[in-house]
């Protein structure tokens, strides 16, 4: 009798799991068939996005689920005929401006621009201020080495440290 239900759960919970899987397997979107221009826009625009859950990585790059169902929708809106931009605006509004792999020149965004060009051209100022200081050579080189000279050198470099 024990075994008998044992046996009857079984089946139960195999047909309940086998149906559940059945009804997900179903309820998964077919993939959108895309022309090869669309399909090399679908990449394109998936470059464009970061992948919500990854971190540092496209949702071209990435493999995860999030990543996957953003894939399926792009297609979809470019087989409804949606433009580039009209695709980027609706993830925007979905996840917000950090969606975008690359900020928009903007508010906060353009000190992301602007900053690497302040800061390569402040190190370019400080090394050619560096590189001139080397290059010059020091006044007390160029007079003889002679002693008076020499003293006089020792004085100007005494008056230094007094």
């Amino acid at each position: 009798m024990v075994r008998r239900r044992r046996l009857m759960v079984a089946v139960l919970l195999g047909a309940f799991f086998s149906l559940a899987s059945a009804a997900a397997a179903l309820a998964q979107e077919a993939p959108v068939a895309l022309s090869p221009e669309q399909e090399k826009e679908a990449r394109d625009i998936e470059g464009l996005l970061m992948c919500p859950v990854c971190q540092g990585q496209t949702v071209r790059e990435s493999q995860s689920p999030v990543a996957q169902d953003i894939k399926v929708k792009i297609r979809q809106m470019l087989a409804e005929g949606k433009s580039r931009q009209e695709i980027l605006a609706y993830f925007v509004d979905e996840w917000g401006e950090g969606i975008l792999s690359q900020p928009p020149a903007r508010g906060a965004g353009l000190l992301a621009w602007v900053a690497p060009v302040v800061l390569l051209a402040l190190g370019a100022g400080v090394l050619a201020r560096f590189l001139r200081r080397q290059g010059a050579p020091p006044a007390a080189a160029a007079e003889p080495a002679t002693p008076e000279g020499e003293l006089r050198r020792l004085e100007e470099r005494l008056k230094d440290y007094l």
